[in-house]
């Protein structure tokens, strides 16, 4: 990593204010110079434990959703998407139900992957399942008794 970047990302340990506006400003410049999506991850990463202004938290969020509607990410998205799990997760599960059919597999695959973190999704899919299981059995039982 580059000394800027690498003095950049340590200064997020410490909460420096310029150094979290620097950071956001540089994730949504969705720069893709080679070694750049690594330092976006460890931005969103130590962004977690930083404190975020409402203007903010509301840029990171929109702009990581954004990039989960129009598929315009690469390897280390899970790295912002956990960041947006931390400062908004009902926002990133609203988008995710909407991406879960997308066309494109990479986008619904990684909404799955978001709705494995909502417990109320988890739920739902459990009880889908368990009603599903009971109707087989059902049937089941029934061409048994024929």
């Amino acid at each position: 990593m580059r000394p800027y970047f690498s003095n950049l990302t340590d200064r997020l340990l410490l909460n420096d204010s310029e150094a979290v506006e620097t950071s956001i400003k540089f994730i949504e410049s969705n720069s893709q110079d080679a070694g750049h999506g690594r330092v976006r991850a460890l931005m969103c990463r130590r962004l977690k434990h930083c404190t975020l202004t409402p203007q903010q938290r509301t840029r990171l969020i929109r702009y990581v959703v954004e990039r989960l509607y129009t598929g315009a990410f690469a390897q280390q998205f899970k790295d912002e998407l956990r960041l947006i799990l931390v400062l908004d997760a009902h926002a990133l599960f609203k988008v995710a139900l909407e991406s879960r059919t997308d066309e494109r597999e990479y986008v619904s695959r990684h909404a799955e992957w978001i709705l494995a973190h909502d417990p109320k999704y988890q739920s739902s899919l459990e009880l889908n399942e368990k009603r599903r299981s009971r109707k087989r059995h059902r049937h089941k039982r029934k061409r048994l008794s024929n």
